[in-house]
């Protein structure tokens, strides 16, 4: 298998252990990228790439990241540019441009976005169609916000088509998603989270001839 480049992005590098398990899977045969603007992470994982796009709780990182990707662009222009926004506060800005510095610089294979939510930071690469974007399907963001906003639904209505493909947690979150945007040649695969609960320390009566019940708890993005 000829190793690809893959960009995990959830807008952070606090990512949550589900993207975590994904990305230490894949950074065994490919190269895994990890972008964010929240750069806090207490634990890296081995053979993954962290870029930053543009610290959001430190103003010197930010304005050092947002230069250092305008140098490395090669342009006075961009440099200037990159200079003036800083000085208005142009944050959102920085960090789309800082965004496609990254992207040009990587050169991936694929995209794998973690939440509808962060798809707005993508509508470029969407537009264009020359990188196979994916979108995992999970969480508030597919169950309950397209349902109770108009205005989120008619928003994915208008980008799910430009998604190569996606991966659902669940048969009844693809259902959800197919409420949305539905094709013959859509491509929706079920990907269960999977958890080892050998790495569990369980403590008490549990054996194996016992039920085992677990509570899980998604985050909302």
């Amino acid at each position: 298998m000829i190793p690809i480049k893959i960009i995990l992005f959830d807008g952070s590098f606090k990512t949550t252990a589900f993207i975590n398990r994904l990305a230490k899977g894949l950074a065994i045969k490919h190269q895994v990228y990890i972008l964010g603007f929240n750069e806090e992470v207490t634990k890296k994982i081995e053979g993954v790439h962290y870029k930053p796009l543009g610290n959001n709780q430190n103003k010197l990182r930010f304005t050092i990241t947002s230069l250092g990707y305008a140098f490395r662009a090669g342009s006075l222009k961009k440099i200037f540019s990159t200079i003036k926004r800083l000085l208005k506060g142009e944050k959102q800005q920085l960090q789309e441009q800082n965004l496609r510095y990254a992207l040009k610089k990587i050169k991936p294979d694929i995209i794998h976005l973690q939440w509808p939510s962060v798809i707005p930071w993508f509508e470029e690469v969407l537009e264009e169609q020359k990188i196979p974007v994916v979108l995992s399907q999970r969480g508030f963001h597919n169950n309950v916000r397209p349902f109770v906003e108009e205005d989120n639904f008619e928003y994915l209505q208008k980008w799910y088509p430009k998604i190569r493909g996606f991966h659902s947690v669940s048969k009844a979150m693809a259902a959800n998603g197919d409420k949305i945007w539905q094709s013959l040649d859509k491509i929706d695969k079920v990907v269960y989270t999977g958890l080892d609960l050998e790495a569990f320390p369980f403590t008490g009566e549990y054996n194996r001839a016992t039920p085992l019940k677990i509570i899980s708890v998604g985050r909302a993005h």
